[in-house]
């Protein structure tokens, strides 16, 4: 958490230490809150303003990511990790390749691909999802987790998976535009054996049926790491 708030001091003092958690005190459990139920668009702005955008460091990685991304790149950002590793892959994985490949229909006039990911070695390994005539970068402009984050932001073309840190990027990337953008999203968040949550997300974005990892066909090895 530490470096998340180095990033952005405007979070500190919404935050408390460990140290500081005490065992009488009250837990909020229910979780997500509900975009336009629970905080308006205009909330939203609000905080990535205040809490995020008056970041002397992350403004420097949004100046460099804006000089490097214009209007015609797609970025398709890529969740693997944990959401790959028993238990969280039954829950939270799906098949990405064809989740890509489909909602990439959705877009028609890129020239370039930047891919953003938590493991830039498989998006290599399985550039097929991708089209092949069109030139690939790997990775944010600025290395690391908030370089990342800032591509995200100032892409206008995005293709997202069910991940906090994904959605985060497209709500500052139609904030830094002043438009409603290109985002496709999966339909599904989470499945449960009993049900799967579907987010609140903003009605603009686009939402694309995927399946399970579980049922893609992947080999065991493919689905770690």
């Amino acid at each position: 958490m530490q470096n998340w708030l180095d990033e952005f001091p405007a979070l500190q003092d919404l935050t408390i230490t460990r140290k500081d958690v005490r065992v009488t005190m009250p837990r909020f459990s229910e979780w997500p809150i509900n975009y336009g139920v629970d905080f308006t668009e205009s909330d939203l702005n609000d905080f990535l303003e205040r809490r995020l955008l008056s970041s002397e460091a992350f403004e420097a990685k949004i100046s460099a990511a804006s000089s490097a991304i214009d209007q015609h790149q797609l970025t398709i950002n890529i969740r693997r990790g944990d959401y790959y590793s028993t238990p969280f892959e039954e829950i939270y994985g799906i098949d990405i390749e064809t989740f890509v490949a489909e909602a990439i229909t959705h877009f028609d006039d890129f020239t370039s691909i930047r891919v953003i990911s938590d493991d830039l070695e498989w998006c290599r390994a399985h550039t097929g999802m991708f089209p092949s005539n069109l030139p690939i970068y790997f990775g944010g402009v600025t290395p690391g987790a908030f370089g990342d984050l800032a591509a995200l932001a100032c892409s206008t073309k995005l293709i997202l998976p069910n991940s906090t840190f994904s959605y985060w990027g497209g709500f500052l990337s139609d904030l830094l535009s002043q438009k409603r953008n290109k985002i496709v999203v999966p339909e599904v968040h989470e499945r449960y054996q009993e049900e799967s949550r579907v987010w609140t997300l903003p009605a603009w974005w686009t939402r694309v049926n995927t399946t399970s990892s579980l049922n893609s066909g992947a080999s065991p090895d493919e689905l770690e790491g």
